[in-house]
């Protein structure tokens, strides 16, 4: 990782060479760009003629950022206030790119970091991620993921739907061509290779996958992908919206993440056994990580759907997981199994259907991650896997066959959060306290909102 700092900085020809590169490219103006608790991208830019400086000691940012939430409002029990002194952000060189859309503008990423050391602070996303990731590779383990993301496109004026259609219908991917070309042509540009474009279940609605990778790159080029197909959208007078759940009729929205382990020293695929007694081409490892990740579902939808909009998204038979499960190439589960090619051991990998785009993808992944590694380290059987629509039966017999309900309130989710002692731990307790503070600050703005629905329903007959 090119994340240069301290005297690494001060004495490395890397920086000069950096910059004269930045200076070749054309580019005038540098953002430096983080996301923290509040889920928005946010940036501090520089000129290329102070980029030095930036890079090498990092640009100052107030702490009370960190206690922001979505709606732009100071958290009033959070950790960071106006009182409070800086941040600094610490950019990693090797995510550089030059915006194809913006003429003369590149971009970094960067992570928030302690002024006196400029290493990273324990409540940054980011940095949350990198430490799962050592995690894993202290188990002798690395990881390779995707994401599959799905977003709806509007016309600016009135949020129209673009285009109508059905599930894959070939009509909706001509007329919205000019759009998806400039994205995926973007896209590649910045270095992020799109495999697929689809049409999707709701009216202008369209998923997005890209090439996978290691799990740092994936998060941060997810933060690219949406800043992207959201200022091209802006360019032809549309609006992007990731929003889980746009209205009481469309399909909702989400985010799928497929992870894959690997071993170190061999290189192979440690999910799959041939011999798996349970026939699905299974480890040990596999469901123990499965096993993780079902004991603290509850628990992270709070980092997985961290919107009180994304709980009308996880609806019993909408496609989208309602309940704490797995199964194999089930879509109505909250862990999928994918099936493989035939004779093909290396690809298999679960998909996480759970989360939704408007949560911070380094949190995402690195959640995941976190809950199984609990799963491997503490050998958690998952149970039986899901062979039948859970949408199908009442919520006691459910009961029966052991099947609980996710939380169906983003409270609810916080609730299950604060309880999780464990996922707490591998998470850090700054980090972990001051997000879910963020995330209640919006629970609360919620539900003391008296809404259209209400009023609609109640004024005259009450």
């Amino acid at each position: 990782m090119a994340l240069l700092k301290n005297g690494d900085y001060l004495n490395s020809k890397n920086v000069d060479a950096f910059v004269e590169k930045v200076r070749k490219d054309g580019i005038r103006v540098v953002k430096l760009e983080w996301m923290g608790l509040d889920l928005i991208l946010r940036n501090m830019a520089t000129t290329v003629d102070f980029l030095s400086d930036a890079v090498r000691y990092g640009i100052g940012v107030t702490r009370a950022q960190q206690s922001f939430n979505v709606l732009d409002h100071l958290v009033h029990d959070g950790l960071y206030g106006s009182q409070s002194s800086e941040f600094k952000l610490m950019p990693d060189i090797s995510t550089y790119a030059v915006l194809p859309h913006v003429d003369g503008v590149a971009r970094i990423q960067t992570e928030l970091s302690e002024p006196e050391n400029l290493e990273p602070t324990p409540s940054d996303p980011r940095f949350f991620l990198r430490r799962m990731i050592g995690r894993l590779d202290s188990l002798g383990l690395y990881a390779k993921c995707a994401m599959e993301s799905e977003f709806y496109i509007f016309n600016e004026n009135d949020h129209k739907p673009v285009v109508t259609g059905k599930l894959m219908d070939s009509l909706g991917i001509d007329k919205t061509a000019p759009f998806l070309n400039e994205v995926s042509g973007n896209l590649e540009k910045m270095g992020i290779v799109v495999e697929h474009l689809k049409k999707e279940y709701g009216s202008s609605q369209f998923e997005i996958t890209y090439r996978y990778g290691e799990p740092l790159k994936i998060a941060d080029q997810f933060i690219v992908l949406k800043s992207v197909i959201k200022s091209t959208a802006a360019k032809g007078a549309m609006v992007a919206s990731f929003m889980p759940k746009v209205d009481n009729s469309s399909p909702g929205s989400g985010l799928h993440i497929h992870l894959s382990l690997f071993d170190k020293s061999t290189t192979r695929n440690v999910m799959s056994d041939g011999k798996d007694p349970g026939g699905i081409g299974l480890s040990r490892t596999a469901y123990n990580f499965i096993g993780g990740v079902m004991k603290h579902m509850k628990a992270l939808c709070a980092f997985e759907n961290p919107l009180s909009n994304s709980y009308k998204r996880l609806i019993p038979g909408s496609w989208a997981p309602a309940h704490v499960s797995y199964g194999y190439d089930h879509r109505g589960v909250a862990v999928r199994i994918p099936s493989n090619p035939p004779g093909d051991t290396e690809s298999t990998r679960i998909e996480f259907r759970l989360p939704d785009c408007s949560s911070n993808p380094h949190i995402a992944i690195g959640a995941l991650i976190a809950a199984g590694i609990d799963g491997i380290e503490s050998g958690i059987d998952p149970g039986e896997p899901l062979n039948y629509d859970p949408a199908d039966f009442s919520e006691s017999e459910l009961k029966k066959k052991g099947v609980e309900m996710l939380p169906t309130t983003l409270i609810e989710a916080i609730h299950a959060a604060e309880e999780d002692s464990d996922l707490r731990s591998y998470m850090g307790e700054l980090l972990y306290d001051e997000y879910l503070k963020v995330r209640k600050s919006e629970w609360d703005d919620y539900y003391k909102n008296v809404d259209k629905w209400e009023v609609d329903r109640f004024l005259e007959p009450i």
